[in-house]
């Protein structure tokens, strides 16, 4: 019999190896229990410029994206706030599967590490769920 693992994919929103949402994420998967395979996704900067023209023919970074997400049931976003916005990793990650459905009905977490970065905060929950995603609050 095959058990069924919980698999949780984590994504920083900021490209830096010690940025504070970075490390609360390396945080979260040394405390992972067991049953649960916690990874975080470190390839955002390979992702290409979003093109809609290429949407259809994607990238081999893209598929490689779209098929993290597929194979998750929790997906955790830490994300900072860049001049009241999100940050343009995340946007540009998050173009790529607008039309192809990877976030639909799929549980989401936000964690904001920031108690001054509410806007941003805010933006990600609404462009998420507009896309399907089910935003989990706690």
């Amino acid at each position: 019999m095959q058990s069924t693992q919980l698999k949780v994919l984590a994504v920083s929103g900021n490209l830096r190896k010690s940025s504070l949402n970075r490390l609360f994420l390396e945080s979260m998967k040394l405390l992972t229990p067991t049953g649960v395979k916690f990874v975080i996704y470190d390839k955002l900067d390979q992702l290409p410029f979003f093109n809609p023209d290429l949407e259809n023919n994607p990238t081999v970074e893209v598929l490689n994206w779209r098929e993290s997400l597929n194979q998750t049931n929790l997906v955790i976003f830490a994300s900072p706030e860049y001049a009241y916005g999100i940050t343009g990793v995340i946007k540009n990650a998050l173009d790529w599967i607008v039309s192809s459905g990877e976030l639909l009905g799929k549980p989401i977490s936000l964690p904001n590490l920031s108690p001054r970065a509410s806007i941003a905060h805010a933006q990600l929950s609404e462009i998420l769920s507009v896309m399907g995603g089910d935003i989990l609050e706690y």
